[in-house]
């Protein structure tokens, strides 16, 4: 469980400096209303990532699927530190949202197998937690970068949390594929 609390934190801080980067990126770009659109294409690709998720049902263990969302993620997440143009920023940031939607709904999934139901609650609400937690991190963070440098900085705080989710899954896998294996009938 903390390792997933670990992924909803880095999930979080992925949100927080997303949010806080494109912003500021705008404003530099002498566009400030272009934010909204980023963000909503942003907001757009995550509900077609869930859609597609609910969708295709994919199956095979949730870790596994987790490790490769995370991977996915991460990959997606890479070049927004070296973006140039809103243009550029808004096809990233849509399949940076395609690409989030699943970890969320991949680590809730594996929450929900490896906890005991009478801690279902407790648990969501540390998952919860963990994305306030990065957000709360992150914004500030991401804003102190920018701050100091130019706006597509802060993206690195993004692609950070992104490679640290995707670290995390790969360090953890193993724990969690035997505790997968042992909740699942005939696992």
């Amino acid at each position: 469980m903390p390792a997933i609390i670990g992924l909803m934190a880095l999930l979080g801080a992925v949100f927080g400096s997303l949010e806080v980067t494109t912003v500021a990126y705008a404003e530099e770009q002498g566009a400030p209303q272009a934010a909204g659109w980023v963000l909503a294409l942003y907001a757009a690709g995550s509900l077609v990532g869930g859609l597609l998720m609910g969708a295709l049902r994919p199956t095979g263990l949730v870790t596994r699927q987790l490790l490769l969302a995370s991977a996915l993620l991460a990959l997606v997440s890479a070049p927004l530190p070296l973006v140039s143009g809103l243009g550029w920023l808004s096809l990233l940031a849509l399949g940076a949202g395609l690409a989030v939607a699943p970890v969320l709904i991949l680590a809730t999934s594996l929450v929900e197998l490896l906890v005991p139901a009478a801690r279902i609650t407790e648990a969501l609400t540390l998952t919860s937690s963990g994305i306030a937690v990065g957000l709360a991190i992150a914004a500030p963070l991401a804003g102190a970068i920018i701050d100091r440098n130019d706006a597509s900085s802060g993206y690195l705080i993004m692609a950070g949390a992104a490679l640290g989710a995707l670290i995390l899954m790969l360090l953890t896998r193993r724990g969690l594929l035997r505790r997968e294996l042992a909740a699942t009938p005939g696992g």
